[in-house]
């Protein structure tokens, strides 16, 4: 039996009662089992979420201090969880990939609130 775990992505979208729907990424750890009758998939943590709108914002601070707030839930549970260093690895590679993890400094966003763009 091969089995393997990897980071599946689910979209909710979120009546706020406001003009805009919003949108949340969710980082789910899901286990994957293939055997003879086929394939089956395992929830075992979800990791992390994120609004869409904070990962395409042009504001770099925002974006930054939202990625930094997935990061440090995600890095919390995948840290319970007490993976082997390569696997732990390559799942916060796979979530790089949707979620880029933002510099040390993220957190001064909220206390300095100085806008800077993207061009």
């Amino acid at each position: 039996m091969d089995t393997s775990m990897n980071v599946k992505w689910e979209r909710r979208h979120l009546d706020s009662g406001g003009r805009r729907v919003k949108v949340h990424l969710h980082a789910i750890l899901v286990h994957d089992e293939m055997d003879k009758g086929g394939s089956k998939e395992k929830v075992i943590e979800r990791l992390a979420s994120i609004e869409e709108r904070y990962l395409e914002t042009k504001e770099k601070g925002m974006r930054a201090f939202h990625q930094g707030l997935f990061w440090a839930v995600a890095d919390n549970k995948l840290a319970a969880l007490k993976l082997l260093g390569k696997v732990r690895e390559g799942l916060e590679a796979e979530i790089s990939e949707r979620v880029p993890r933002p510099s040390e400094e993220w957190g001064l966003w909220a206390v300095k609130c100085i806008p800077e763009f993207e061009k």
